[in-house]
């Protein structure tokens, strides 16, 4: 299973796929700035630095614009050259296992979280918890 079908977001139609594309972005945004930076940043520091500068919904920033400052803010490229890609392309993301290297998985109709994965330590501080 992919994370889309098809063409990039820049030019995805209907409500659903924009929607989900643009979650998928941001997970995936949030998961590799973590990465990067051993779990001292995320993607709300981006967004909040974004604001910082006066880049809200009422403002007419591009979205190129918006990311640009969010990655300065990280002192790292992780939002632009992913924007890059999906904007154009999409996903190409077996969603299914990236979820099980994060540590979430489906057991019958349960959702479990796996505190072992490989991910975890990111999952849980998306979460907002942290484990020693």
């Amino acid at each position: 299973m992919s994370g889309t079908d098809g063409g990039g977001l820049n030019s995805a139609q209907g409500y659903g796929r924009i929607y989900w594309g643009g979650a998928l972005y941001c997970l995936l945004a949030d998961v590799e700035i973590r990465r990067r930076t051993s779990n001292r940043a995320g993607l709300e520091d981006a967004l909040k630095a974004i604001c910082r500068r006066g880049g809200n919904a009422s403002s007419d920033w591009s979205a190129e614009k918006a990311i640009d400052v969010g990655d300065a803010a990280l002192g790292t490229a992780v939002l632009r050259p992913l924007y890059d890609q999906m904007s154009k392309s999409g996903a190409n993301l077996d969603v299914r296992r990236y979820l099980e290297q994060l540590g979430v998985r489906r057991e019958g109709s349960l959702i479990v979280l796996d505190d072992r994965a490989p991910l975890a330590p990111i999952r849980q501080a998306i979460e907002g918890r942290m484990t020693n």
